[in-house]
């Protein structure tokens, strides 16, 4: 991490062999982070920082909130790809502590009750065990996403491909940081689970985007046109996905 000289926020300096420009990454986790083509200048990195200070500073901002916000429980989750909004529930397991009353430091020498959640109804989530622990919390949210995103992607692509006149041989869900989706050579598709917080638009767009792969497994302009014929909107749609992580909640993003 380097301690650039003010107004610089510190930052660190990634050297990637695939990378042809400079890109300014912002993360809760590691802030900002500027990675930059081989046999780049390193000199030439505090200049083009303070160029996009505006930009650094009011993202660096929103990643702290996003800090913040993955410190606390959320009192709903919003699966806005299948248009539903869980109110969440917490129940301490017995002899437990409220959301934020206990100790998460790790320290607490106590054995940890596991964290359970449920769905007693189509629009409510139940949380019980240790919820006093955050990480508890979140991992048992996102494994419960996992399962839900097993349950409502498949069928979800089944309909897109039946529109499509396409076909895949197998769907995967996981819960990767960086893709919303892949494409095998043998016409193996997987998705996030995270796709299921992406607007209704976006979510199907990544559908079409990759069973379009099973016909032309590249970024060709073939591939391009046969995807519009599918999505007109495909390019508007693709540019949009580049900031579509702005819908997936802090706790989701472990």
């Amino acid at each position: 991490m380097h301690a650039a000289s003010s107004p610089l926020p510190p930052y660190a300096v990634r050297v990637s062999a695939r990378s042809r420009r400079v890109r300014l990454v912002i993360t809760p986790e590691a802030g900002l982070t500027v990675v930059t083509p081989e046999g780049f200048d390193p000199g030439r990195v505090p200049g083009i920082v303070l160029e996009r200070l505006d930009w650094v500073n009011h993202h660096l901002r929103r990643a702290g909130d996003a800090q913040r916000e993955a410190a606390l429980p959320p009192a709903s989750v919003e699966l806005l790809a299948v248009g539903r909004v869980l109110a969440v529930r917490y129940r301490a397991a017995p002899g437990g502590c409220a959301p934020g009353t206990g100790d998460t430091s790790g320290t607490d020498p106590r054995p940890r009750a596991r964290v359970r959640v449920r769905a007693p109804g189509p629009a409510s989530l139940e949380v019980s065990g240790d919820i006093a622990c955050r990480q508890s919390v979140s991992r048992a949210l996102r494994a419960w996403l996992g399962r839900e995103a097993a349950r409502l992607l498949p069928p979800m692509l089944a309909g897109e491909a039946r529109r499509c006149g396409l076909d895949f041989s197998g769907v995967t869900i996981r819960q990767q940081r960086t893709r919303w989706g892949s494409c095998s050579a043998k016409s193996g598709i997987s998705l996030n689970a995270r796709l299921l917080f992406l607007p209704p638009e976006l979510a199907g767009y990544v559908l079409t985007h990759e069973l379009a792969h099973t016909m032309h497994l590249n970024h060709s302009e073939k591939y391009w046109r046969f995807l519009e014929a599918l999505s007109p909107d495909a390019r508007v749609l693709d540019r949009a996905l580049r900031s579509a992580g702005q819908y997936v909640p802090a706790w989701a993003r472990g």
